[in-house]
């Protein structure tokens, strides 16, 4: 009797039952095996299926690994791009940093330079500058009665100047604003001493700074053309703030009292004027009114009378 058995897998088997010395029937042998190429095709199967998966697998692991590989890169050029962002934006800020210092720098510098640039003009020496009726001679410290170096130098100018026949008469304006303070007292004094007859000095007592000496000699006394004496780094904001009040001045300096008392003096003088440069400006275009303005004064026009007179 022959039996066939399912063998699992696709494999079927056929069995010949043979009866035993009992007389039972039993499974004397196998009778074939059918299907012999379905197990082979079954581990071909699973051999392909396998190696498949196996690609599959080495595949995932190179994509993996190749992600791994790109990974510090992609994170070396990040940190790159963001290296380069700080860089540039650093870049910027120092460029707006140096812009604004230079606009700083121009505008810090503008006040002085425009008022210098339009005095400068018409500052001359003694020897060049044309003749004017009126010498005005600007106020600096005294101590008691004696003029200070400064002061004592612009006097000297003012003196070679008159000597010159290049002014007839002087104004000598400076504080006098307290009882024990009179600087064109000194100053009348200085001119004196050296041979000035008292007619030809006028006091301006109220000459508190360039602007209201300026302003005062145009408003006060009259005066329409002088020339103006100061020191050197002085002189053409002086000539500037008084031909902005009207006078048509021409001013001569003195350069040497500066350098007598010490290069740091002369540069003090001059960070002074970088200053002073501002203030000037604002007053030469606003003309603002002197602390004291007063009637009009005819002492000008006296003493030029008393000098046409001999």
């Amino acid at each position: 009797m022959t039996v066939r058995v399912e063998a699992g897998c696709g494999v079927e088997a056929a069995v010949t039952q043979i009866p035993d010395d009992g007389g039972h029937d039993g499974i004397g042998g196998v009778g074939g095996v059918n299907g012999v190429g379905s197990v082979d095709g079954v581990d071909s199967g699973l051999t392909a299926g396998g190696g498949a998966e196996q690609k599959r697998a080495d595949a995932g692991d190179e994509q993996a690994g190749a992600a791994a590989e790109r990974l510090p890169e992609e994170r070396v050029g990040a940190e790159g791009d963001q290296t380069s962002s700080r860089a540039a934006v650093r870049r910027r800020r120092l460029r707006r940093t140096y812009q604004l210092i230079c606009v700083a720098t121009v505008l810090f510098f503008l006040p002085v330079s425009f008022v210098r640039l339009s005095g400068d003009q018409y500052v001359r020496s003694v020897s060049t500058v044309p003749a004017e009726p009126v010498g005005i001679v600007f106020g600096a410290a005294v101590s008691g009665d004696s003029p200070s170096p400064y002061l004592a130098s612009r006097l000297d100018v003012s003196l070679a100047l008159w000597r010159a026949h290049k002014i007839k008469v002087f104004l000598v304006s400076g504080d006098n604003s307290t009882p024990t303070y009179n600087e064109p007292k000194a100053m009348r004094d200085y001119l004196e001493a050296h041979g000035v007859p008292s007619r030809l000095i006028v006091l301006d007592y109220a000459g508190f700074d360039s602007w209201e000496t300026c302003d005062r000699a145009k408003r006060v006394f009259g005066v329409t053309r002088a020339i103006v004496v100061s020191q050197s780094f002085h002189v053409p904001r002086a000539v500037y703030l008084c031909r902005a009040a009207g006078i048509e001045a021409y001013g001569v300096g003195d350069g040497a009292a500066g350098w007598r008392l010490g290069h740091d003096e002369y540069l003090n003088d001059d960070a002074r004027e970088i200053l002073a440069g501002a203030s000037a400006m604002y007053q030469g275009v606003f003309t603002p009114d002197p602390t004291f303005l007063g009637p009009q004064d005819t002492g000008i026009a006296d003493a030029l009378r008393a000098a046409a007179g001999g």
